[in-house]
């Protein structure tokens, strides 16, 4: 689990809330906090608080976000075995990659770059994990010279 900074927590309004209501909530709300914490009429803050404190709570909120993720599984296959068009193509291009099924897109360029500002734009796509056009800037693409064609790729 992922150690966030310590919440802090000005008011009581969170111990008026007893744990097992907390985790019934998470439960409920298939672990998304801010649902749960709109059930209870408590912040979520004092969600993540009582998370901290309490390794129990920490986990309901995983263990109905692992159930979450089996439902959705179970539906993308039940639309696979259905012939869903949408569910076959989403399958081979996360699943199948290693059969060839993966999705790339070429974009041409003419010109020259200098490299240090290849380099900087890299950097700062990196940074902000900016997407363009929803593929990532692949390095392998650019010589060192800054010639030739730049490509992006999922």
């Amino acid at each position: 689990m992922i150690k966030k900074q310590p919440a802090k927590y000005p008011d009581h309004a969170h111990q008026k809330v007893t744990d097992s209501e907390i985790i019934t909530a998470l439960g409920k709300s298939r672990g998304m906090v801010s649902v749960a914490a709109r059930q209870l009429g408590i912040s979520r803050r004092a969600i993540y608080y009582r998370m901290e404190q309490n390794e129990e709570i920490a986990q309901a909120k995983e263990d109905a976000r692992e159930l979450t993720k089996d439902l959705a599984e179970l539906s993308l296959i039940q639309a696979l075995e259905a012939g869903e068009a949408w569910a076959v193509c989403f399958f081979l291009k996360t699943q199948a990659q290693s059969r060839g099924y993966i999705e790339t897109a070429t974009v041409e360029f003419e010109g020259h770059l200098s490299h240090s500002v290849i380099s900087n734009l890299l950097e700062k796509a990196e940074e902000e994990r900016r997407v363009v056009d929803g593929h990532f800037i692949s390095r392998r693409a650019i010589d060192g010279n800054g010639n030739g064609s730049s490509r992006r790729s999922t």
